[in-house]
């Protein structure tokens, strides 16, 4: 039976963990791991329990059944771990007794029209858990519960910030999570996140991109001055321009239909919403003819600097004064 890992994550105590098989499938490997993690931690405590591992790489499959019907004089079940699984597999697991076992099959990256991952998704009794990159919703409950396990306080935009710009790999997000609560600090602000997460020029490189909506040329020079040090800051602030130009894109699209502060308050990252003012004016102003404008200056200067990075500077100044015009 097909189970998407988030709901099993959610719901561990309406699964049985023995004498069945798990086939743990997609393209999320920390969130893999975690789903196998678990499965192995509730056999852990069962000290009448040995664990194998078959990789069919090294393993002919009919090592399988000699595994399934080999029981230790001190365990009384296997719970055994096949890896690099495929398709002839499925002849060996229907024939063997699953009294003593339970087995974790790892496919990563397994296809999901393979012979095996169908007949472990339509399978009555078998689990069939596929990993996929966290959802939203799901990434905001992780966090809420990781934070809580560590008592890890933040302010209320910090949150915000870590929770739009953190990973959605499960592993990562959860070793950024250890990392915050063993900083120490009560109520941790947006820029002792973006520190610690490796985000530390993000939040800088955006009060650019607002200070070309509401700022002077003068201030804008100024500012890119201090935040444009090379040219991999020059990059990463156009990709920051890049995602607010989808946005300005979405929220444009529905002006007509909205007023701006709902288009603000539906769009604007959470963490910026001391950018609300400049936002709503971004929003009055834009247009899609404009913001055709504005990637075709992004698409241009990107290229200038591919060709000659050492006048990064000049090249991203010059890109920030006729955005500021455009969009003003």
């Amino acid at each position: 039976m097909k189970v998407n890992a988030e709901k099993f994550l959610d719901n561990l105590d309406q699964y049985k963990f023995e004498k069945t098989v798990f086939f743990i499938s997609g393209n999320e490997e920390g969130l893999i791991n975690k789903v196998k993690n678990i499965i192995l931690c509730k056999h852990k405590s069962n000290t009448y329990s040995e664990r194998k591992i078959l990789n069919l790489k090294t393993n002919n499959k009919n090592y399988l059944k000699e595994l399934t019907h080999t029981q230790s004089l001190f365990y009384k079940s296997n719970i055994l771990q096949i890896k690099n699984p495929n398709d002839s597999l499925i002849e060996s697991l229907e024939k063997i007794n699953y009294d003593n076992n339970t087995i974790i099959i790892e496919g990563e990256n397994i296809k999901n029209n393979s012979k095996i991952k169908k007949y472990f998704d339509f399978h009555k009794k078998f689990y069939s858990i596929v990993c996929y990159k966290l959802t939203k919703e799901f990434k905001k409950k992780l966090i809420d519960k990781l934070f809580d396990q560590h008592n890890c306080k933040l302010s209320k935009d910090a949150y915000w910030f870590f929770l739009e710009n953190s990973s959605d790999d499960y592993q990562i997000l959860e070793n950024e999570v250890i990392k915050i609560s063993n900083y120490g600090e009560v109520n941790a602000s947006v820029e002792d996140i973006s520190k610690l997460s490796g985000t530390a020029g993000s939040s800088q490189f955006e009060d650019l991109f607002f200070q070309c909506i509401v700022g002077s040329n003068q201030s804008i020079i100024k500012k890119s001055e201090i935040m444009i040090r090379s040219s991999a800051d020059a990059y990463s602030f156009l990709q920051i321009v890049k995602k607010f130009l989808k946005i300005l894109i979405s929220s444009s699209e529905r002006k007509n239909k909205n007023n701006i502060a709902d288009l603000a308050k539906h769009y604007l990252p959470k963490y910026l919403f001391r950018q609300k003012n400049s936002f709503e004016l971004a929003v009055s102003r834009a247009d899609l003819m404009k913001i055709r404008i504005i990637n075709n200056l992004l698409q241009k200067a990107e290229l200038y600097i591919r060709k000659n990075d050492s006048r990064f500077l000049v090249i991203i100044q010059r890109f920030l004064l006729n955005f500021s015009k455009t969009i003003k």
